[in-house]
């Protein structure tokens, strides 16, 4: 962890920040502290010294922010620091040494309740909040942050990128897709072209995490375009435009989309109108979705950036996410053109409400705290009517 990737963060809860760099640097401070109060100290002194060390990190970042460098060598600093200071407060208090088990240090992560103990003394200690919820955006950030393996950090990495690429004609499988996420490289023959998508789609999944505080603004766009499609090799370069919007007009289906001359003007509406809505539920993703998709900006790549769009969308907000997959492709077809041409509108919500239902399983295996308080794609329309 950076001091750039806690400050990110910490901008979206500073409880979940602070509870992720206990976790990242645990036992490092331990290791500090242990060596130098082993021969004067108990377990309990030691526990206290952790605390003490991760609230001055803590109480440092909010006075007055980390200065740009390693952190890992500031929580270094701290913690040597403090080990200092209670090294010279216990011997001076008493001339005896404490016995400590010498496995002791080999042990830190498998001891829970070691662990248990520091982490509550933290809690205790006024104005250091740390979180016991496990938030989806915030373990995200924190499982990018550590390149944790089996995570769901890698699991939607993957998933979110077969299932998207997948519905577009991808001839990818979803194993094949794992194992270039997972190895870089590629196992089997498999067009070039896919295995360009994918990797874009991983940077794209990136990109969101790390911009995830700043608004969707036309330039926002073009660059996800841009990081989507590098590299792809294409037919027809004079239509290829890769990072603007497109030359020509185009149409998906029977449906027309927006011409060439007006997609800025009418990206831009929409956009202000959203900027206008300080908080988004699912009935207003699926519209932006929707309208965005009838504008049709780009020569290609505009579902997937859509659905991209709508993973950011999601995120800040608190909605479980969700991805589209082959088996509900057609339904999530069929809504969008509902929604474009006729306003019917339930059909693309019960999709997402369905595709959200299927995250759910996710997110309950790997503990992930998401609101279950769940409407219906009717009473979402009437709050909007």
């Amino acid at each position: 962890m950076t001091d750039t990737q806690y400050a990110l963060l910490y901008s979206v809860s500073p409880a979940n920040a602070h509870t992720a760099l206990f976790n990242e640097y645990f036992n490092y401070v331990y290791s500090i502290v242990f060596n130098k109060l082993r021969s004067c100290g108990t377990k309990e002194d030691i526990e206290e010294c952790v605390s003490d060390v991760f609230a001055a990190v803590f109480e440092k970042y909010e006075k007055n922010g980390f200065s740009s460098g390693s952190l890992n060598g500031l929580v270094g600093t701290i913690a040597a620091n403090k080990a200092i200071s209670y090294f010279r407060s216990l011997s001076s208090k008493s001339k005896y040494t404490a016995e400590i088990d010498e496995t002791a240090l080999s042990e830190i992560s498998d001891d829970e309740l070691l662990v248990e103990n520091a982490y509550n003394k933290i809690k205790e200690k006024e104005g250091l909040p740390l979180s016991d919820k496990r938030e989806l955006l915030s373990v995200l950030l924190s499982e990018k942050c550590r390149k944790l393996k089996g995570s769901i950090y890698n699991r939607m990495q993957v998933d979110f990128a077969y299932n998207s690429n997948h519905i577009e004609g991808s001839k990818l499988t979803h194993d094949q897709t794992r194992y270039i996420y997972e190895t870089h490289t590629i196992d089997g023959v498999v067009p070039v072209n896919d295995v360009f998508e994918a990797a874009n789609h991983f940077r794209c999944f990136d990109f969101i995490l790390d911009t995830i505080n700043e608004p969707i603004t036309e330039d926002y766009i073009k660059q996800l375009h841009r990081m989507l499609k590098n590299g792809i090799m294409q037919d027809d370069e004079d239509y290829a435009v890769v990072g603007d919007y497109k030359k020509y007009p185009n149409e998906v289906g029977t449906i027309k989309t927006a011409s060439p001359e007006d997609v800025s003007v009418l990206v831009q509406k929409l956009l202000r109108r959203y900027d206008n809505t300080p908080v988004l539920d699912l009935y207003d993703i699926a519209e932006f979705h929707a309208e965005f998709e009838k504008i049709h900006p780009f020569y290609d790549g505009n579902g997937r950036i859509g659905r991209l769009l709508m993973l950011k969308q999601c995120l800040e907000n608190g909605i479980v996410p969700f991805f589209i997959n082959e088996e509900i492709k057609h339904f999530y077809y069929m809504g969008l053109k509902e929604w474009q041409s006729d306003e019917k509108k339930e059909r693309l919500i019960d999709v997402f409400l369905s595709t959200q239902d299927d995250m759910k399983v996710i997110l309950d295996y790997f503990r992930i705290d998401y609101d279950r308080n769940e409407l219906t794609a009717r009473e979402l329309i009437s709050k909007h009517i």
